[in-house]
């Protein structure tokens, strides 16, 4: 008897998962294609991380192209054809050695700004929820750090992550 509420539990569990997922699916599915119909040069995903109340910042390393030793979410350009949120937990991944649910991604806004190029960039922000893993940066980071706002504006951030903190 038990073994077969366990089963129906288990199963219900899977059903919303699916669903989450199927939403999340669209949600990045709708945003890749709004952005394609607004002619964006450059679409980047980002990703807010918290813990005990405080967010993930990496610090811009040396071989940054600009606004090196700046903190900033960690996150990356989306490719052409890749869907976001692959692209979301993919560079996550590749930036921090975080692994982030697939199906706690929600999308917080985004804006849009000309690049350095004069390029329209569109940066998508995103609310993660991590399921493994302790942050690693990779070789193009110096480091990690846990912020939290009023800390944040103390220090040397990126004009992106700027636009975030007002």
């Amino acid at each position: 008897m038990r073994l077969q509420q366990k089963k129906k539990g288990m199963l219900k569990v899977c059903i919303r998962m699916k669903k989450a997922l199927e939403t999340v699916q669209e949600l990045f599915s709708n945003l890749k294609m709004r952005a394609e119909q607004a002619a964006i040069d450059r679409l980047v995903v980002r990703a807010y991380i918290k813990r005990n109340q405080k967010f993930l910042c990496l610090k811009r390393g040396a071989s940054a192209k600009s606004e090196i030793g700046d903190y900033e979410l960690p996150g990356g350009i989306v490719t052409s054809g890749e869907p976001l949120d692959l692209v979301l937990r993919r560079v996550i991944f590749e930036q921090t050695g975080l692994f982030v649910r697939p199906d706690k991604i929600n999308c917080l806004g985004s804006y849009e700004f000309k690049g350095s190029e004069g390029e329209l960039v569109r940066e998508i922000i995103f609310y993660v929820t991590i399921t493994l893993g302790a942050p690693n940066v990779s070789s193009q980071y110096e480091s990690f750090v846990w912020f939290d706002v009023s800390e944040l504006k103390k220090k040397p951030i990126t004009f992106c992550t700027k636009l975030l903190c007002k």
